[in-house]
């Protein structure tokens, strides 16, 4: 008996230490594929008010974006997201923040072509509302296409436009 609760209790502290510490073997394949991130980005058209920095945090498990919006009435707003791969549940992670209060998290994947895809689902105003983006790699650049269906309605386009690398 004290050899199974001395088996449980050593799982449980390596499950506890492996969670706190993260992976011991370096970062995965998956968590090269954000790379592919690292840069300065614009919108196209918007040029002269969007600017997004995107660089890989100390030890390559995350993918960290820092962006800059300014409106056509000159406010400033400012976001941070952050990218990253999650080994336990097999997914990539996404987490945005912005400074008007915004939130929003997704899950998702990225294949071998380089293209990022990512959803979620939020009840938003008693509705469930069904978000999917897909990044699709054209040259140095992705065509980034946002979709939602309310209720399980048809799928709406919510946002469709090129995320341009400056460098």
């Amino acid at each position: 008996m004290k050899k199974v609760i001395l088996s449980i209790v050593s799982f449980f502290i390596a499950s506890l230490l492996l969670t706190v510490h993260g992976q011991s073997n370096g970062p995965s394949n998956d968590h090269q594929k954000l790379k592919a991130l690292v840069g300065r980005w614009t919108i196209q058209g918007m040029e002269d008010r969007y600017l997004e920095i995107c660089e890989m945090y100390n030890g390559e498990y995350f993918l960290v974006c820092n962006s800059e919006f300014k409106s056509k009435s000159g406010k400033i707003n400012t976001s941070v997201s952050i990218m990253g791969f999650s080994v336990i549940e097999n997914h990539m992670t996404y987490y945005h923040y912005g400074s008007s209060g915004e939130s929003q998290t997704l899950t998702g994947s990225a294949d071998e072509e380089g293209n990022f895809y990512f959803e979620k689902e939020d009840l938003v105003e008693g509705k469930m509302t069904r978000t999917k983006i897909a990044m699709r790699k054209v040259g140095e650049n992705f065509n980034f296409k946002e979709e939602t269906s309310v209720d399980n309605g048809p799928w709406t386009t919510t946002t469709d436009m090129v995320y341009v690398r400056l460098n």
